[in-house]
C-alpha cells in the first residue's frame, strides 16, 4: 500500500478489520525505520537526515498515530492494559523524580566542597 495516498486516511477511517490495520501499521513503522537508517535504539540524532526525510517521518509517525486511535477499543481488557502501562509509567516517573532529586543533592555537596576548597 502507499503510505503517502492522499486516500490512506480514508481507508484507516473505513477499515474495521483490526488484522489489516495492524498489518498496515507494521508496515508504516517499518518505513520509519528505513527513513531512520536503523539508527539505534538510543540515539535520535536526525541531523545526518535530510528536510524531505524528516517530513516524510513526521507524515508517517502522524499516520502511526491515527491507526493506533483507530486500532483502540474501549473493551475492560484494552482498559485494564492502559491501567496497567499508567501504572508502570507513574512508577517509573517517581523512579526518575527520586534519582534527580538525589542528583541534584550530590551536585549541592559537590559545589559546597568545591567552594571551601578554593577558600
Amino acid at each position: 500500500m502507499d503510505l503517502y495516498a492522499n486516500d490512506l486516511t480514508d481507508y484507516i477511517y473505513q477499515e474495521n478489520n483490526i488484522d489489516e490495520k495492524r498489518a498496515l501499521l507494521l508496515e508504516v513503522e517499518a518505513k520509519i525505520k528505513r527513513l531512520m537508517n536503523r539508527q539505534e535504539k538510543r540515539n535520535l540524532d536526525l541531523r545526518h537526515i535530510g528536510a524531505t526525510q524528516i517530513e516524510k517521518i513526521q507524515d508517517l509517525i502522524g499516520t502511526r498515530s491515527l491507526i493506533l486511535n483507530r486500532m483502540f477499543q474501549t473493551t475492560p481488557q484494552e482498559i485494564k492494559r492502559f491501567e496497567a502501562v499508567n501504572q508502570l509509567l507513574y512508577g517509573l516517573t517517581r523512579k526518575l523524580y527520586h534519582r534527580m532529586a538525589n542528583l541534584y543533592r550530590i551536585l549541592i555537596v559537590l559545589k559546597i566542597r568545591l567552594s571551601m576548597m578554593t577558600m
